[in-house]
């Protein structure tokens, strides 16, 4: 389960939200997951590592369910979960389809 470091986008309301934080060019992950989904729990312990070792000032992490909110999974292309973004000066700057390791993520966001 998710801990508090990473926030659920419950509406296409808070995603409009996401969406303005990656525009403003902050450093953004965005992990697209489903209930059922196992391998989006290893995604939340290795995104919050990051996000506890502030290696990145600022970073931001959010869940999106794509049943939930399948509209944005479609705009997003994402066929399978986990899918997990990674945002910084409003560019998409990774994406990984499946369990990202941790050096991968951070090396995205250094960049």
């Amino acid at each position: 389960m998710a801990g508090s470091l990473i926030r659920d986008v419950g509406s296409v309301e808070e995603w409009e939200h996401v969406k303005g934080l990656i525009e403003e060019g902050r450093s953004v992950i965005v992990i697209f997951t489903a209930p059922w989904c196992k391998p989006c729990e290893a995604v939340y312990e290795i995104v919050e590592g990051i996000m506890k070792s502030n290696l990145v000032e600022g970073l931001q992490a959010f869940k999106l369910n794509v049943q939930d909110l399948q509209e944005i999974a479609l705009d997003y292309r994402v066929l399978s979960v986990p899918t997990v973004m990674v945002f910084k000066g409003g560019k998409l700057r990774l994406r990984i389809s499946g369990v990202p390791r941790e050096k991968q993520i951070v090396g995205a966001l250094q960049d």
